[in-house]
């Protein structure tokens, strides 16, 4: 946000006195730094490549809940965000994968992932050392000074880890994050929880990377949308990330020890966290060397810029005007001040400090504004995924269909096509059935179909017993 001049010509009248610190900065300044462990590389929805970490964190869960707590109008948050991960890279456009491609992507993402398992069983095991000497030599010779060696080397023996002490609030020109207009770096001040994440958040990350394993996962990882243009064309907006990039944010005038400060998880990572993170950095180029090698010219890796996300957008942050009125250059970053988004209905511009930016900022918003009303009248393309009860007859089969086809005819759609792949294992039993009909449908419709869509297959029928084990519908 362009600065405020607070000096006054005698008479004039003061200006409003700006708050000491923004609702959001100070919503991060609580937090406590914590862990984030990689999990498993891992082939997301639309063929996206990704690198997911075991759990949010209770620092981590409890942040999540305070913004949306002090700032309800955000909107709700993507199913993308609910984990933490770092996307490494997509498909190029034009290209859909076939089930061969997806079991050798899927075949590196094991293969790539051991070492990180390896490195969670070496940590434990050494932790469990320590514990037995640090016990033998209690009793031998107590005091406290035995005590916080035995902490000292439980931090040297843990595995990879990477010190989330910190985040950035990030205005960004494409979802890649390769181009920014602006950023605010806050450190993390409440103190240290290593604790790892809950068993539930650890659960829902394992069964999201077992996804990939399961027969139907075709169908999410070749579907359209999220190709390369999705994350490098223009786009406005806000995240809130974390960067895994040993470098430093916002540094500069203070020295080396400033800047040493300022680095990512160095105030709780200390020197292991650059090796940690160089590691993980290593791992993730190995990873990227693989998948070229399987699949030469179907993948596109991103910029390392792209892997800085490692808590994934905490927060989606609407994108705030204000904020857009001038570019910053990275000499400039470290100075800059981001105010707490207060979305779309706070709409408070600031004041450019030049007609160029003024212009600049203009048109940014009227080329967004268009672009949302064209977005809300013209057709979009969805692919709906259901998932029929085995045990039933053919006829019963096509009548549950035709059924569906009528309702899509019904809210306008066109372009209808139906792909019928037959029964297949289930990743995890529904209703006690193992198995399942699948069949895809591809169409075009209006912005609210989706919604319709979902609410007709969610709907009881008046048996009371559902054909329909599972349904998905995703939208371009």
């Amino acid at each position: 946000m362009a600065a405020v001049d607070t000096s006054a010509a005698p008479g004039a009248t003061p200006p409003l006195a700006a708050p000491a610190v923004a609702p959001l900065v100070g919503e991060l300044e609580a937090t406590a730094a914590s862990y984030l462990e990689p999990e498993a590389f891992f082939v997301s929805w639309q063929g996206v490549l990704t690198l997911a970490f075991r759990g949010f964190t209770a620092p981590l869960v409890d942040l999540k809940q305070r913004i949306y707590a002090a700032h309800p109008s955000l909107p709700a948050e993507n199913p993308g965000s609910k984990w933490p991960k770092s996307s490494l890279g997509c498909l190029r456009e034009g290209q859909r994968l076939t089930p061969e491609q997806l079991a050798a992507l899927t075949a590196v993402c094991h293969e790539e992932s051991a070492a990180f398992a390896a490195l969670r069983t070496a940590a434990a095991a050494a932790a469990q050392q320590q514990q037995h000497r640090h016990h033998h030599h209690h009793h031998q010779a107590p005091g406290g000074g035995a005590a916080a060696g035995s902490e000292a080397e439980a931090g040297a023996t843990a595995g990879v880890r990477l010190a989330v002490d910190c985040a950035a609030v990030v205005l960004f020109e494409c979802r890649s994050l390769e181009r920014s207009i602006s950023y605010h770096h806050v450190a993390f001040k409440g103190g240290l929880d290593g604790a790892p994440p809950a068993a539930e958040d650890l659960a829902r990350v394992a069964a999201i990377v077992a996804e990939q394993d399961a027969p139907g996962y075709w169908f999410a990882a070749s579907r359209d949308g999220n190709r390369e243009r999705h994350y490098r064309a223009p786009h406005l907006g806000a995240t809130l990330m974390h960067p895994l990039l040993p470098q430093c944010w916002g540094g500069g005038a203070g020295g080396a020890a400033a800047a040493d400060l300022s680095r990512a998880g160095w105030r709780a990572g200390g020197q292991q966290q650059r090796a940690d993170r160089q590691a993980l950095l290593a791992a993730i180029a190995h990873f990227r060397a693989r998948v070229d090698a399987a699949l030469p010219g179907i993948a596109f890796a991103a910029a390392l810029v792209e892997q800085q996300q490692t808590m994934s957008a905490v927060a989606q942050l609407s994108l705030a005007p204000a904020c857009a009125a001038q570019r910053q250059c990275a000499s400039q970053r470290s100075g800059s001040v981001l105010a707490a988004p207060r979305l779309a209905a706070a709409r408070a511009f600031a004041p450019a400090s030049s007609s160029k930016a003024a212009a600049r900022s203009s048109s940014l918003l009227v080329k967004a504004a268009a672009a949302e009303a064209a977005a809300a009248t013209e057709q979009r393309t969805y692919e709906t995924m259901l998932v029929l009860r085995p045990t039933m007859a053919d006829e019963e089969r096509d009548q549950e269909l035709a059924k569906f086809q009528a309702f899509l005819q019904k809210e306008g759609a066109t372009g209808l096509s139906d792909l019928v792949r037959g029964r297949q294992r289930l990743a995890y039993p529904i209703k006690r059935f193992t198995e399942g009909i699948y069949v895809l449908y591809s169409y075009k419709a209006a912005p609210s179909a989706g919604q319709a869509v979902q609410k007709f297959l969610s709907t009881p029928t008046a048996s009371g017993v559902s054909n329909i084990l599972r349904h998905m519908t995703f939208a371009q």
